[in-house]
């Protein structure tokens, strides 16, 4: 757990289908934004669209974390990072800001950013 954002990984996550270890930490605005953080090396960044989270990407990671640091949030309001009733939460821009405030306060450098929508 990073910053000390208080997040639970809910029960309903199957240990099996997505064996990874569940972090948190506090978006800019406040919000609990979930994260995998698996492996070592060069880091890849996975970043889902609407409405998906980084289950999707549940393979890939796995395939991965043996060669590469594979990080991978859920934006807010998605996966198991926290819910927001206010709109402007949900805007790009948002989902932008709380990832760079991710990206720095992992010190990840030369990334590689996987996207899909």
């Amino acid at each position: 757990m990073v910053s000390g954002a208080v997040g639970t990984r809910p029960a309903w996550v199957s240990d099996e289908m997505y064996p990874f270890e569940s972090r948190f930490t506090t978006s800019p605005r406040g919000h609990v934004l979930h994260y995998v953080d698996e492996g070592s090396g060069e880091p890849i960044v996975f970043l889902h669209g609407n409405p998906a989270w980084s289950f999707e990407f549940r393979h890939l990671i796995g395939g991965l974390r043996a060669e590469l640091r594979c990080v991978a949030p859920d934006h807010i309001g998605f996966g198991l990072s926290s819910r927001s009733h206010q709109k402007e939460h949900h805007h790009p821009a948002v989902h932008a800001e709380a990832l760079a405030a991710l990206v720095d306060e992992l010190d990840l450098r030369d990334v590689t950013l996987f996207m899909s929508d």
